[in-house]
């Protein structure tokens, strides 16, 4: 048995016999970092943590959920990032996702419901909303993932659109203001990441 963390090689799939089931995705972006956006499974089979003579997989607990940060690799490919975030499950078979919520239900012990709070996306206060300053300038906040780089862009039919410039977001509500705003009484704004 060989473990591919040791070699420093990446492994292609799950191990043997977790039987993933009750993928769920965090599309709506209602999670906080460094949930948000990602995808979630959870491993029905209990596994053999000390590799010794379960059928589960082998060393590895399993019963469990795990957190997929994905990367997209081209047009058709992505890389997974898979941490183990709750185990003890008995047998979770399915999940539903509401919010920064998710639901599982077990098929196996007294076959419970069981609620996973995650932290929520921090929503913009009124006090953060967009405005004109003195100077003319626009200032608005920007929801996004942290550690992507975001192109700010703006247009005053929303058919052309003039680029602004390229920020990084250092958290997932960053703020930007457009000194060149002066002289449009209406202008329109999308950020969105580069290709």
């Amino acid at each position: 048995m060989k473990d591919a963390s040791d070699l420093g090689q990446t492994l292609a799939t799950f191990t043997a016999q977790r039987s993933p089931l009750g993928l769920v995705f965090d599309t709506a972006g209602a999670m906080a970092a460094p949930f948000q956006f990602h995808g979630f499974m959870l491993s029905w089979t209990l596994g053999d943590p000390n590799g010794t003579s379960a059928q589960g997989p082998f060393k590895d607990a399993s019963a469990d959920m795990v957190d997929l940060a994905l990367t997209k690799l081209g047009n058709t490919n992505y890389q997974a990032r898979v941490t183990r975030i709750i185990g003890g499950f008995a047998n979770p078979i399915d999940a539903e996702i509401i919010g920064n919520k998710i639901y599982v239900i077990e098929h196996g012990g007294d076959q419970g419901l069981w609620e996973i709070t995650f932290p929520a996306m921090a929503t913009p206060s009124s006090l953060d909303a967009p405005a004109r300053e003195a100077d003319g300038s626009f200032r608005f906040l920007v929801s996004g993932e942290a550690g992507r780089n975001y192109e700010i862009s703006a247009s005053t039919n929303l058919l052309d659109w003039l680029p602004l410039t390229n920020l990084p977001a250092l958290s997932n509500v960053f703020p930007f203001s457009d000194p060149t705003a002066t002289g449009f009484p209406h202008r329109f704004y999308r950020a969105v990441q580069p290709q």
